[in-house]
């Protein structure tokens, strides 16, 4: 999508502008550039809220879910008057309110093997910001497939990760990372045991920052680390993401 040169140079980006990590040249890219964030949840809000602000020419969100009261300690995209809605649509709303210069796609689709393809095959990087092992494992082996950037995050209570696959870099996959999903019983706790907004709302925009960061220089401050935090106790670890040779996916791909 073409965006006059005014809407790059104008007030809307000046304090993006003023950077000399970004600039002109770099808003330029910003605005040419098209992410996928698959899940419109607690990281997909917050993701895309900034990928929004910071003028990514296109955004497309993806989530299949309406909106409940229980997602409003932690989705900052939606109120209370949204209730009921598809998380979507309205996500789509609120950004276009947010940055009306911009392309912004709804698809109100449950991501699986039959569509991952004609979804996110337009998209220059995807954010994982699902909620569970099967749709991380599919987005992740399209993307090591596709040779697309992938960018990946998760929450549960005070505490959450970040890392990403980068195409041709030779680092660790999801899978590398995690080879076997957790046993069910460990999977159904991990899923009740809470979650407090601000978890999702920082993890979320470490994956905006990393984003915008490989789109104006293709790289990014934590290429090829694995990231953890614990609000909690106050605890951010990083540290070199290694990967396993044995990996199904990254060194013995095969089709979806």
């Amino acid at each position: 999508m073409e965006v006059p040169y005014d809407n790059i140079t104008g007030a809307r980006y000046e304090r993006q502008l003023w950077m000399k990590s970004i600039q002109t040249s770099g808003q330029e890219k910003l605005t040419q550039a098209s992410v996928l964030i698959i899940g419109a949840g607690g990281l997909g809000s917050s993701a895309s809220y900034y990928l929004t602000a910071a003028g990514v020419g296109t955004i497309g969100i993806a989530d299949y879910d309406t909106i409940e009261t229980s997602n409003l300690n932690r989705q900052i995209l939606y109120s209370t008057s949204d209730l009921g809605y598809l998380k979507a649509d309205t996500a789509r709303k609120k950004l276009l309110d947010l940055n009306p210069g911009l392309r912004i796609n709804s698809h109100v689709i449950k991501v699986d093997t039959t569509n991952i393809v004609s979804l996110a095959s337009s998209y220059d990087l995807i954010l994982d910001a699902s909620d569970n092992y099967p749709t991380r494992y599919l987005i992740n082996d399209y993307c090591v497939k596709e040779n697309k950037a992938l960018f990946f995050g998760s929450v549960s209570a005070w505490s959450g990760i970040f890392f990403a696959w980068i195409p041709l870099k030779n680092q660790a996959c999801f899978r590398c990372l995690y080879p076997i999903p957790l046993a069910e019983d460990l999977a159904s706790k991990e899923r009740t045991s809470g979650i407090i907004g601000v978890s999702p709302g920082l993890i979320g925009s470490i994956m905006a920052s990393q984003a915008i960061q490989y789109i104006v220089h293709q790289s990014f401050g934590l290429e090829n680390r694995f990231l953890w935090i614990d609000l909690e106790k106050g605890v951010f670890t990083s540290y070199q993401s290694k990967i396993n040779l044995e990996c199904s996916s990254c060194h013995h791909p095969s089709a979806l």
